[in-house]
Order: C-alpha cells, then sequence, then structure tokens
C-alpha cells in the first residue's frame, strides 16, 4: 500500500543525518533541531495513526452500508427478498427482456386457507407455517433464473427467466408437490387437513408495446382461478 507521508519519512532521514554531521554552530542550536525533530516524529506518529483509523472507519462504514442495503431487500420473517427488491428487480428484467426478446415467467403462489390455520393455532405457529413454506419454494425452484420474494402476507412470487410455458409448469408441480410433503396439518371446519397451495403462472415475451403489471396481472388472475377451482393445483 502507497505510504502518504513517504515525503515527511525522507524529511525525517534528512534531519538526522544533519544531527549527526555535527554541522550546528552551537549546542544550543543543535538542541533546539533535535527538540523540534522530536516535535515533528511525534506529531508525524499522530496523523499516521488519525489515517489508520480514519481508514478503519470508512472500511466498517462501508460494510455497514453494504450490510443495510441488504437488509433493506429482505424480508425479515421468511429471509425471501421482499416485495420492494422483487418489484426492482422485475422492472429490470423485463427491460432486459424487451432488449433481447427473451421469455419471462411468474408464478403466483398462495397459502391456501391460510387464515384458518392462524385461527387455528395462533400466529407465532403461522410465522413458522410462512418460513417452511418459504424456505421450500426457495429449494424446489432454485437456479441461476429464478428469483423468489414473498409478495405480502401469504402469497409468494417467482420470476423465472429464459423460460418455457414446459419449464413454468414442472415448477408449479414440483412447488406443489413438495409443499404437501410437508404433511402441515391445518383444521378446516373440524377436519385434519394438509397445508397445500394455489398457484397462478404467467409465461410472456415482452415487447416495447407491453406494460410490465400485464404479466403480473396474469399470473394473478390464473391464481384466482386455482382458488376458484377448488384450491390445491395451479392455473
Amino acid at each position: 500500500m502507497e505510504d502518504i507521508f513517504e515525503k515527511e519519512g525522507e524529511v525525517i532521514v534528512e534531519a538526522e543525518n544533519l544531527l549527526q554531521s555535527k554541522v550546528f554552530s552551537s549546542f544550543a542550536d543543535e538542541d533546539l533541531y533535535r527538540k523540534l525533530l522530536a516535535q515533528y516524529k511525534r506529531l508525524l506518529r499522530q496523523m499516521r495513526t488519525m489515517v489508520k483509523m480514519s481508514d478503519i472507519m470508512q472500511s466498517k462504514l462501508n460494510s455497514m452500508s453494504g450490510e443495510l442495503e441488504q437488509l433493506s431487500q429482505i424480508d425479515g420473517l421468511t429471509g425471501l427478498y421482499n416485495r420492494r427488491f422483487f418489484n426492482e428487480t422485475y422492472q429490470k428484467e423485463w427491460n432486459k427482456a424487451v432488449e433481447s426478446q427473451s421469455t419471462l415467467g411468474i408464478l403466483m403462489i398462495d397459502i391456501d386457507h391460510f387464515k384458518k390455520y392462524n385461527d387455528s393455532y395462533g400466529h407465532l405457529q403461522g410465522d413458522k407455517c410462512l418460513q417452511i413454506i418459504a424456505s421450500t419454494i426457495e429449494d424446489t425452484v432454485k437456479g441461476p433464473n429464478t428469483f423468489v420474494a414473498r409478495f405480502g402476507g401469504e402469497e409468494f412470487v417467482v420470476l423465472l427467466l429464459d423460460t418455457n410455458v414446459k419449464e413454468c409448469t414442472e415448477n408449479a408441480e414440483r412447488v406443489l408437490t413438495n409443499i404437501e410433503q410437508l404433511n402441515i396439518v391445518n383444521k378446516i371446519d373440524s377436519i385434519d387437513c394438509i397445508v397445500s397451495v394455489s398457484i397462478g403462472i404467467g409465461y410472456t415475451t415482452p415487447d416495447a408495446e407491453m406494460k410490465m403489471e400485464s404479466l403480473l396481472n396474469v399470473a394473478d388472475q390464473a391464481l384466482y382461478r386455482a382458488k376458484k377451482d377448488g384450491r390445491r393445483c395451479y392455473r
């Protein structure tokens, strides 16, 4: 690392050489010069310490800034990305897809009868259920071209990049199966059922004439149909 006090170090070396050369006309002059040099060295040490502390503080501030930025992107309960960061990412990926004429897919996932689950088992257990479902969705669709976020409440969204209809439906089927295999009991109307999800799928090749909300709307309408058709399915 470059020493910003290199010149000051050279001044000290020259001053010490001068003291050793015995060129002073009197002891008083030499003593004064020696005292000034000692003071200069002390000030230089203090400056080096301050610069070092400044570097450490800057490093810590940069680290904290990065951590705070990351925290602002994460949903505190589930550990998934939050809706705000999803919206930012979705906007960027939509623009890229328009430019490259590549495809995008959306899975809108909603936990069936989640209100009844909360009413039956309490909000703490409800939070635990959300965390398990979130982790299962993330593990199921994990890949370089997927982005998973909590969309709000008991609803999650998966963004699939450069995808196709077959890949979208296969991901939806795996999510349905893996969540049911968790065997989380949800008592509905005094009957023990298994926690399940409903999924709406949207798929398109964006172009400049389309609004990016259109794909989300398609997936949301498909989710509504899945709910209407008895839940525990995808449309």
